[in-house]
């Protein structure tokens, strides 16, 4: 729960199509999404980056706001809940 009440529900991992290889963990959820890229240089950069990160332990899910509020979160909010999760 977010500090303004709001109750956030992690749905999915985000998995992109372009990264064969993944970290999975027990009973996750995923969501497949699609990237087309203009040239092999920009698909590898993106590659690389989304690797990166995972290998610091960031990692991409889909949230959404269970609360009956349509309030939306900062970013600064959002990051918080992400990181005590």
């Amino acid at each position: 729960m977010s500090d303004n009440g709001q109750i956030w529900e992690i749905k999915s991992r985000v998995v992109f199509s372009h990264i064969e290889i993944y970290k999975f963990f027990q009973n996750e959820t995923q969501s497949p999404i699609l990237f087309k890229f203009s040239d092999l240089e920009k698909l590898q950069e993106s590659k690389e980056s989304i690797l990166e990160n995972e290998k610091l332990n960031i990692f991409q899910y889909v949230v959404q706001n269970s609360s009956n509020s349509n309030t939306e979160l900062s970013e600064e909010e959002l990051l918080q809940i992400l990181v005590e999760i």
